[in-house]
């Protein structure tokens, strides 16, 4: 990725941009920051990074977007409140991960979103999601889309989904291979609580 390498963000307050928050390349560290009030991402990732221990909401389109990257590691985050201003859901919510390999997803809260609590759409390779808990998301709580080899383990998910989304979730699983499904909680989601498909892409 391009730009500028290996930097990181602590203990920072980023609110009111009229765009993103923050915008990452590779190698960035980004930890115990509040991003709030953000009209569009409150966070962007681009190539390798880590993101820790950080509160994201009320952001008007997507708390996280990354892209790109190469063993990213998502721990111990709060995202809540994101896309308050109703994007349409195709490219908004709490996070959306697209072309990663590596990435770990650890320990994050994800709740009162509209949309998706976590979302990997297309050619995530190696994907761990582990100890988190997803809730009170309009639509999915973890979206696993046109992706590879991944384990989902020991996350909570709880009152995900809404009538008004015919195909909402807890865990919603779409024409991804290899994925692998053990020890978590779902209770109360709404619509499905677990489902797998597959379509033609």
């Amino acid at each position: 990725a391009g730009g500028v390498h290996d930097v990181s963000v602590r203990n920072a307050t980023i609110e009111k941009f009229a765009k993103h928050g923050i915008v990452t390349s590779d190698g960035w560290l980004v930890a115990d920051t509040e991003i709030r009030d953000v009209h569009s991402h409150g966070l962007r990732v681009f190539g390798a990074g880590r993101v820790e221990g950080n509160l994201i909401h009320h952001t008007g389109n997507m708390g996280i977007f990354a892209d790109e990257g190469e063993g990213l590691v998502f721990e111990g985050n709060q995202l809540h409140h994101n896309n308050h201003l109703g994007f349409d859901l195709w490219h908004a919510g709490a996070t959306k991960i697209t072309n990663s390999v590596g990435t770990v997803v650890r320990n994050n809260w994800s709740h009162h979103n509209t949309g998706d609590g976590w979302w990997f759409d297309w050619d995530n390779i190696d994907t761990v999601v582990e100890g988190n808990v997803f809730e009170d998301n309009t639509r999915y709580g973890l979206f696993y889309e046109a992706s590879f080899d991944a384990r989902i383990e020991g996350n909570t998910f709880r009152h995900n989904g809404s009538r008004e989304q015919d195909s909402s979730a807890g865990l919603w699983i779409t024409t991804s291979r290899n994925v692998e499904v053990a020890a978590n909680l779902f209770e109360d989601n709404l619509v499905h609580t677990l489902a797998v498909i597959s379509t033609d892409r």
